[in-house]
């Protein structure tokens, strides 16, 4: 427990944020205070803090397609060796966590650690190798127990 240094209140610790995010060190304001003055700095600088947001978004989305991009040309299409990132699409493996085009167009919600938990359950694929593998999928043990599996449907590029 400890006392809040603008309200005078005294709350459990939970109640106070850190000073930064995964230090343990926390802030002399609760979270309800800390709340209160940043709504009350909005409404007076509205148009501000509008454009700083609109700016910090542009700015997260291009960092994360570069991301995405740098991502593509490190992994080649599972199936065939394809290196065009113009014709490679993400192919999850495993649970699928989120839609890579949900992270590219977050913005201020995208965490840095979203594309790296994303990329390691994600395979780059052509379309058409995306195709086949999500048909595979689908069409679930009974075909794979048949001797047909993915290499039976790998791409073969020209």
């Amino acid at each position: 427990m400890r006392a809040c240094t603008r309200c005078g209140e005294v709350k459990p610790l939970e109640a106070f944020p850190p000073v930064r995010r995964g230090e343990p060190k926390l802030q002399t304001w609760c979270r309800e205070c800390f709340a209160e003055a940043n709504a009350r700095n909005y409404r007076k600088n509205h148009e501000r803090e509008r454009a700083r947001i609109y700016k910090y978004i542009a700015r997260r989305r291009a960092e994360v397609g570069q991301k995405i991009i740098e991502y593509l040309r490190e992994h080649p299409c599972v199936d065939c060796g394809e290196r065009d990132i113009v014709v490679l699409e993400f192919d999850h493996i495993g649970d699928k966590v989120a839609d890579v085009s949900a992270y590219a167009g977050a913005g201020a919600h995208g965490r840095a650690s979203k594309p790296r938990s994303k990329n390691a359950r994600c395979g780059a694929r052509t379309a058409i190798g995306e195709k086949r593998a999500s048909d595979l999928r689908a069409a679930g043990p009974p075909l794979l127990s048949h001797g047909l599996d993915e290499g039976l449907f790998h791409h073969r590029s020209s």
